[in-house]
């Protein structure tokens, strides 16, 4: 393979070159994705939701954090799936 770097052990890995060029293309930033977390964002705003993190991938979103009821878990879900662009949710919060 043209360009990588041999290890000690023998194995190949990408060169400190070919590493940017691949976060430079598949790496955080995307305009699409900063928008999208933008308007998730946003949306929790703007309903007092502040304890939750985002997180988005393509037009997978993310949430993390810790709410105070079960019925808040289903509030934050219902509000993310309303936002525009969102294709599917992961959901990891946590009631605490």
């Amino acid at each position: 393979m043209r360009g990588t770097v041999i290890d000690p052990d023998g194995s190949q890995r990408p060169s400190v070159a070919q590493e940017a060029e691949g976060l430079a293309r598949t790496g955080p930033g995307y305009p699409e994705e900063d928008a999208l977390r933008s308007a998730v964002t946003e949306r929790l705003a703007s309903a007092n939701i502040t304890s939750v993190t985002v997180e988005v991938r393509r037009d997978r979103v993310t949430l993390e954090g810790t709410v105070g009821d079960p019925a808040a878990v289903g509030l934050i879900q219902a509000l993310v799936e309303a936002v525009p662009g969102v294709k599917s949710i992961e959901n990891r919060l946590v009631v605490g």
